[in-house]
């Protein structure tokens, strides 16, 4: 079998062919809704990754973000994206009367659905895996309060690896893919908790820092969050969704607390 990260990527491939889109690879898919000149505008990954993940993604009113200079091409962009709100809704299998009572938001939904491929598609051209020493990640694990600088994000050897944690018991997780993004005084840090039978669970903690570069917060405030289940394994997940009982705060916790001790040897 190949090796979990690896496997996942498979799958997506898969899933794409079936949707019966015209994208070839995660990253086509991520871009699908891109017009001509959006694409040219948006050629560079990580520009696209941090549009999304901006408070300018699927908004009105942009000033004030970095894109605010683009506002032509940016809100042609979010025109786009809002119209095809009902499209999103059939792709992802969404029940329309949870939209309309409200339980889920379509924002969110169209985020995870954009993210992730871009995520899995800028791991795959370096593959790069960590392995933390259990004792130590279960220690990290319990640590209540959590600081970020942005020194530091800026300064990490890779923005983007995954974290093998399967050894450490953690209901049925696996690992976590993790991408860092850093832009003047904010920073996102998008996880994905990924389990054994590849459902993920989705987090993308936004920071502000303040003037020190710095931003602290409590563990105990970290939301819990829903699963994303890839199509092809949701005969396999239904039903079955609320046994991921690990705790998520936990694993962000993690996450968070290895920048700022030695994070181990990488396996890969």
């Amino acid at each position: 079998m190949l090796y979990l990260p690896m496997e996942l990527i498979k799958r997506c491939g898969e899933d794409l062919a079936g949707l019966g889109t015209t994208a070839k690879t995660p990253v086509d898919f991520g871009k699908l809704w891109l017009p001509e000149r959006a694409q040219k505008y948006f050629e560079d990954s990580e520009r696209y990754l941090r549009f999304l993940m901006s408070p300018a993604f699927m908004s009105k009113d942009i000033s004030g973000t970095e894109f605010e200079k683009d506002a032509e091409i940016i809100n042609e962009v979010n025109s786009i994206f809002i119209e095809k709100a009902p499209q999103l809704v059939s792709v992802l299998g969404i029940d329309v009367r949870d939209l309309l009572k409200g339980n889920m938001d379509i924002h969110s939904e169209f985020r995870d659905l954009t993210v992730f491929p871009l995520v899995l598609d800028m791991w795959a051209h370096h593959k790069q895996v960590y392995k933390p020493d259990k004792d130590f990640a279960v220690a990290l694990m319990n640590t209540e309060k959590l600081e970020l600088t942005k020194d530091l994000l800026e300064h990490l050897p890779y923005s983007i690896f995954y974290l093998d944690i399967s050894d450490l018991g953690l209901g049925d997780v696996h690992g976590i893919f993790v991408k860092v993004l850093v832009s003047e005084n904010r920073a996102c840090v998008i996880i994905y908790n990924l389990t054994n039978d590849l459902v993920y669970f989705s987090h993308y903690l936004q920071a502000v820092f303040d003037e020190n570069g710095v931003t602290r917060f409590n563990k105990a405030d970290i939301p819990e969050v829903k699963p994303y289940v890839l199509s092809a394994v949701k005969e396999l997940s239904r039903g079955v969704q609320s046994d991921y009982n690990f705790n998520r705060r936990d694993t962000v916790g993690l996450v968070i607390n290895l920048w700022r001790k030695p994070i181990g040897l990488p396996m890969g």
